[in-house]
């Protein structure tokens, strides 16, 4: 651990600057993604508030940096603020964890409700009061080293649940490294404290994840994108809240039979607008979909237009009907 530190603290106060500024940038970042999420449409719109308190954590890690590089002195006035700044940053990450929330589990609608939300404002500021009117002691490692653990363990918990089960399970595994040692290097600083090693207890981790931050937050305007796809091709909805939610608790497999009818009977344009339906309104991912739906189109299209023959038309076709078959008997 001596030799890491040693290694990121190379000219510290250059390095230090260069990460800052680089928080800042990817804080700026997450802002803009959040503004041009507003004009799109969609469930997961609702929760892309979790995204700004995001790009505040990362605008927090950006002050505590130019905090550390301006004062010179670790002084009482000097801890205040970090532990501040610190306290305040875990606290944007509990308000953040609605974004990758997947709404299909109890542990979701928790941290979905507005008490959840609430409790953490009310925190935060007692957070805020406590730090800047007492007196600086040791003691204040200990609360501040709960509240960073907690806040990365739950949000290396969602980021993992989310990578696995999009199928990409490998990069679940090395997510759940990566919390570990953030989670590790919580626990065991050195004898000087993570404040006098910033660029390795703060700066440094904060700059890794912001890779999975950036990742997680272009899938999530992909998705939005998707959901937009979907009003084009399922419409407006009409149905009353009590008929969506009638419907809303039907899954694949309470549809499975009656589509299979219905494919068999070549009526798979249905098949395509019930699945996007059904998805749509349980939250699901929608993008497997609405790939087949629009290599669909793209073929019926393509036929319509008499560019392709109709044994290639047909070709196509069963494609799509292999498809849906696969993704009905998962």
């Amino acid at each position: 651990m001596e030799k890491i530190i040693e290694i990121l603290n190379v000219d510290a106060d250059k390095n230090r600057l260069f990460f800052s500024l680089f928080c800042l940038l990817i804080a700026v970042m997450l802002f803009y993604f959040w503004a041009i999420s507003k004009g799109k449409k969609g469930a997961k719109v609702k929760h892309g508030e979790g995204l700004i308190f995001i790009a505040m954590a990362y605008a927090l890690y950006f002050g505590i940096g130019m905090v550390s590089l301006f004062v010179i002195d670790y002084d009482e006035p000097t801890a205040k603020i970090y532990f501040v700044l610190s306290g305040l940053i875990s606290m944007c990450y509990f308000l953040s964890l609605p974004f990758f929330s997947l709404s299909s589990h109890a542990v979701d609608s928790i941290v979905e409700n507005v008490y959840w939300k609430n409790g953490i404002y009310f925190l935060g500021f007692v957070w805020l009061i406590f730090f800047s009117s007492m007196e600086s002691a040791p003691w204040m490692d200990y609360f501040d080293w709960i509240v960073g653990v907690t806040a990365m363990s739950l949000m290396g918990f969602f980021v993992a649940r989310y990578l696995v089960r999009r199928g990409l399970k490998l990069l679940g595994v090395i997510a759940v490294i990566f919390f570990l040692v953030v989670i590790g290097l919580e626990v065991w600083p050195s004898s000087q404290g993570k404040f006098e090693h910033m660029n390795t207890y703060m700066l440094g981790p904060a700059l890794t994840l912001s890779v999975v931050m950036l990742s997680f937050t272009f899938n999530w305007i992909n998705e939005l994108s998707f959901y937009e796809l979907a009003d084009i091709w399922v419409g407006e909805d009409t149905a009353s809240d009590q008929e969506l939610g009638e419907f809303a608790k039907f899954t694949m497999d309470d549809n499975k039979q009656t589509w299979m009818k219905k494919i068999a009977k070549d009526d798979i344009e249905k098949v395509i607008e019930e699945i996007i339906i059904l998805k749509k309104h349980k939250n699901q991912d929608l993008e497997m979909i609405l790939n087949i739906a629009s290599r669909n189109t793209r073929n019926n299209n393509n036929k319509l237009k008499d560019i392709i023959s109709y044994e290639d038309y047909q070709l196509s076709r069963n494609k799509v009907i292999d498809s849906l078959i696969k993704m009905i008997t998962l």
